[in-house]
């Protein structure tokens, strides 16, 4: 059943991908990742709520302070300037 649901998902994987490009004629790359983003969120929502899931946390001071620990040991991290260097070289070409 596992592997079903590994087709399932590549399946719908490169139909998202095929919607992107049909998308990326008449919106800009912005607007594509908003609504993918969006249309993921009401999906998980739903499923959240049909299993009954709670959405509190009782951590919420850590949910609230990790958002900018990560991303500023990214933004200093020697191992990202060096990723971000050779990805810019090979983007220019």
């Amino acid at each position: 059943m596992q592997s079903l649901w590994m087709i399932a998902a590549s399946f719908l994987f490169a139909c998202m991908g095929v919607c992107v490009k049909f998308a990326a004629q008449t919106h800009s790359a912005v607007e594509i990742t908003f609504y993918r983003s969006f249309i993921s969120l009401i999906l998980m929502f739903g499923l959240v709520r049909l299993n009954g899931v709670p959405l509190a946390t009782p951590h919420l001071r850590w949910q609230i302070t990790r958002r900018p620990s990560s991303s500023r040991s990214t933004s200093v991290s020697p191992a990202c300037n060096c990723a971000r260097a050779s990805w810019a070289r090979w983007c220019s070409g």
